[in-house]
């Protein structure tokens, strides 16, 4: 059972009810063609301008009752769906009157002569005659948020088939409240999020199944070369392609939906790109949402590491190589000379420049190999004699362990070792 309608009263007899003439037929359809429309404004002053003629009324008010004053989004809603039409806000009826026993009840109801009715009070300040009057609720949940009242200076005017009719019309109005809250709260998402996306530095493009545009934030129509006001609408995205190139690479990459780093040559600009994909509601169209993040200046400070790196370690490299010839040239020439004390020191002392020099050596090559490995590392990859790395590691290493006064001793079956693909200078260094 549907609680938003507003029943019929339960003495109701409804063999007194006339069949609806075609003229009460097509005045329903009118209202609720207006109903089902989505231009809101006014709605309700139409409705009563229909319903006064249908039933002959002289005169209409709208009463709203205001339980809820804070609920600001209903009445934003309610004034716009009554625009210029008569109303009243009024409390919820507590006194012994008609429209209390409406409101209490919760279904329409007539009054076939004021005078004779116990229930009338006046409710109105109509200054013109009442002798007939009919109320209906208007219910939004089990609310009665609205009475609708009609007046004739005539007694018994107003019929079951009036009252029953009317009920439909205001049961109808309850389900345009209903979807004009619906209508108003979508609206208000869908206008928060573009704001949200418009707001946004990175560039976004959402595209359907047929590659169209169907949204474009600010920072995108930069990208794409359009002014704020142009519009997108039936807009292919490879129709930009000829304006930004980089745009063929997304479209290559559209259903891989895997992020890709691209470089809009146009702009100087680099971007990662990411593409995520969504579906309609059917299931059976599959669009595409493009944010492009511009990391120009990330790039940017690579590119300076890099020179930064290679500068410093050009510049540290030439030191070290003159204070390692050098050192080699007086080793050198003190073999020639008489083996005395001083002599033996000043060796010693090569000694520990030589290897200090060497470690500040193997630092300066472990900064560049670790760059490159970072860049491209199956480029530091290659085929090796692992029979000659380790010699030579046994090489390297026998100063050191003689100054520890240990011995190495090799004892290796690596002859017809096969040559592997590894990582040479890091295998060396682990060993």
């Amino acid at each position: 059972m549907n609680t938003n309608l507003v029943p019929m009263p339960s003495d109701t007899d409804i063999s007194s009810l006339k069949h609806p003439s075609f003229d009460d037929l097509r005045l329903l359809s009118d209202i609720s063609q207006l109903l089902l429309t989505t231009h809101f404004e006014g709605v309700i002053e139409r409705v009563v301008q229909i319903v006064m003629k249908m039933t002959a009324a002289q005169s209409s008010r709208l009463y709203l009752i205001k339980k809820n004053p804070d609920d600001d989004n209903y009445w934003r809603i309610v004034r716009r769906l009554i625009d210029k039409q008569p109303f009243e806000i009024i409390p919820p009826p507590v006194s012994d009157s008609f429209v209390q026993w409406v409101y209490e009840h919760q279904c329409g109801d007539i009054v076939k002569d004021t005078l004779t009715d116990t229930r009338w009070k006046h409710f109105t300040d109509e200054q013109a005659p009442i002798r007939s009057a009919m109320c209906i609720p208007i219910r939004l949940g089990t609310n009665i948020v609205a009475l609708f009242m009609l007046y004739h200076s005539q007694p018994n005017h107003f019929t079951p088939f009036h009252l029953r009719t009317v009920t439909i019309v205001g049961n109808q109005v309850v389900s345009a409240l209903r979807n004009v809250s619906l209508y108003y709260e979508m609206r208000d998402h869908q206008e928060q999020l573009s704001a949200t996306l418009q707001a946004l530095q990175e560039s976004i493009i959402v595209i359907d199944h047929h590659h169209m545009l169907v949204l474009v934030n600010h920072a995108a129509r930069q990208l794409l070369g359009l002014t704020l006001d142009e519009s997108v609408e039936h807009q292919l995205l490879v129709d930009y392609i000829a304006y930004e190139p980089m745009l063929e690479s997304v479209m290559g990459n559209i259903e891989v939906c895997e992020p890709i780093q691209l470089r809009s040559e146009r702009l100087q600009r680099d971007f990662h790109v990411s593409i995520t994909s969504w579906v309609s509601g059917d299931e059976e169209e599959k669009g595409h949402v493009i944010v492009l993040h511009d990391v120009t200046a990330l790039g940017d400070l690579g590119r300076f590491k890099d020179e930064m790196l290679r500068v410093a370690t050009h510049d540290l490299r030439s030191p070290l190589a003159l204070i390692s010839g050098y050192t080699d040239m007086i080793g050198i020439e003190l073999k020639d000379m008489e083996p005395t004390p001083s002599a033996v020191s000043i060796q010693q002392h090569l000694e520990i420049i030589k290897g200090s020099t060497d470690r500040m050596g193997r630092l300066v090559e472990d900064l560049l190999r670790v760059e490159r490995v970072r860049k491209s590392p199956l480029e530091m990859q290659e085929q090796t004699d692992l029979a000659a790395m380790v010699k030579l590691v046994i090489v390297n290493t026998r100063m050191a362990a003689q100054a520890k006064a240990q011995d190495l001793t090799r004892d290796l079956e690596l002859d017809n070792a096969p040559r592997i693909i590894v990582d040479a200078v890091l295998v060396r260094q682990s060993m």
